[in-house]
């Protein structure tokens, strides 16, 4: 069975930011709120269940007008990369009132406690799932995700897309 854990231990450096349209304007501008530095994707993904970020007001850059923002971009600065882009649905915040929040927050935690008991059998059935649905599987890869992949194994490859990947009959 292939292990994908080794994988784990790719460097990425995140940053987080919040996009918005101006109301006053109509600039479309992002706002940098933080940065995980270089991390391991284990200990980023440790870092980003332990680490808030607050929605506040941000300033459009050209009529300086305080806007909300719309959404919150995740980037990998070393590819240059958007992780994901999500939008903010105000109506989903909880307050720091809300009674639920503390329970909530618990059982979040509790989540790392549950997957280290199971870990071991995760991997297994993960990568039994992978091996019959392998095609599935590498389509949602993003290219540099199997560049890095060719690299580490050692396969040179002159392809630059999945197309051409695809075309080399690997996958």
């Amino acid at each position: 069975m292939a292990d994908i854990r080794p994988f784990l231990d790719v460097k990425l450096h995140v940053t987080v930011s919040f996009k918005s349209r101006c109301k006053n304007c109509k600039t479309l501008f992002k706002k940098k709120i933080y940065d995980y530095g270089i991390l391991k994707y284990k200990e980023l993904e440790q870092k980003m269940d332990e680490t808030k970020h607050a929605i506040k007001q941000i300033i459009c850059p050209k009529c300086e007008t305080e806007n909300s923002p719309e959404s919150i971009i995740y980037i990998d600065e070393l590819r240059n990369l958007t992780i994901t882009e999500t939008e903010i649905n105000y109506g989903n915040l909880y307050s720091t009132e809300d009674t639920n929040k503390m329970k909530m927050e618990e059982e979040h935690k509790k989540r790392f406690e549950i997957f280290n008991k199971k870990e071991e059998e995760f991997w297994e059935q993960y990568t039994d799932y992978a091996i019959v649905n392998w095609r599935d599987l590498i389509n949602e890869l993003n290219d540099f995700e199997i560049k890095e992949a060719f690299e580490k194994m050692n396969i040179n490859s002159n392809a630059n897309t999945l197309n051409k990947l695809s075309i080399l009959h690997i996958f």
